[in-house]
C-alpha cells in the first residue's frame, strides 16, 4: 500500500509541474499573509512575504514600459511600482467597509521580501473579506497562505486562482 501512495503521489507532483509555467527558479508558488488584529484595537497589521523571483516577474509583467528594480533593491526603488501592484491585487473589507491599506515598509529576508501595512479598522470585526490574487497572474499554481489572527481567534485560509477571495464570519 505504501509503494502506491508513493506512486500516485510522484505522478501527482509530476503533472503538477508540468502544468506550471518555467518562469521562476523554484517550484513551489507559495506566500504568506499575516494579519494581526488585537482585541478591540483601532488598527490592524498585515505583513505578506513574497519570493523575490516571482516579484520581480509580476512587476515586469505589470508594468512592461518600466524595466522592474533589482530583485535586491525592491524595497529601496520599487516601492511606488510595489504599491500600485499589491492596491491591484490585495482588497480588505471588514464589517462591510472597505479598507485602506497603508504601507509602512518592506524588508529582504533571505530569497523573500516581507511587506508591512497598516489598517484602520472597527475595533470589533463581525465579518472580515480579503481578497489576495497577488503573483495568480502569473503562476496558475499559486497559493496566498492567510493567517488572521482577531484577538484571540486565530484563523487559516488557503487563496488560490480559482478561490482568491475568502469570508470570515464571527
Amino acid at each position: 500500500m505504501y509503494q502506491l501512495t508513493a506512486i500516485f503521489l510522484f505522478f501527482l507532483i509530476a503533472a503538477q509541474s508540468s502544468n506550471t509555467p518555467n518562469t521562476a527558479a523554484h517550484g513551489l508558488y507559495l506566500s504568506v499573509i499575516e494579519i494581526q488584529h488585537p482585541s478591540l484595537s483601532p488598527t490592524a497589521d498585515l505583513k505578506m512575504k513574497i519570493f523575490k523571483d516571482d516579484l520581480q516577474n509580476a512587476l515586469r509583467n505589470a508594468f512592461p514600459d518600466t524595466p522592474p528594480p533589482d530583485k535586491e533593491l525592491l524595497c529601496e526603488n520599487g516601492q511606488a511600482d510595489l504599491q500600485a501592484y499589491f492596491n491591484k491585487h490585495v482588497f480588505c473589507e471588514i464589517n462591510g467597509q472597505k479598507l485602506v491599506l497603508e504601507w509602512n515598509g518592506c524588508e529582504k529576508n533571505n530569497d523573500a521580501y516581507w511587506f508591512f501595512y497598516k489598517i484602520k479598522c472597527p475595533q470589533e470585526w463581525k465579518a472580515f473579506r480579503l481578497k489576495a490574487d497577488f503573483l495568480m497572474e502569473l503562476y496558475p499554481a499559486q497559493a496566498n497562505m492567510l493567517q488572521l489572527t482577531n484577538g484571540a481567534d486565530k484563523r487559516f485560509v488557503r487563496l488560490t486562482k480559482k478561490e482568491s477571495t475568502c469570508e470570515v464570519l464571527w
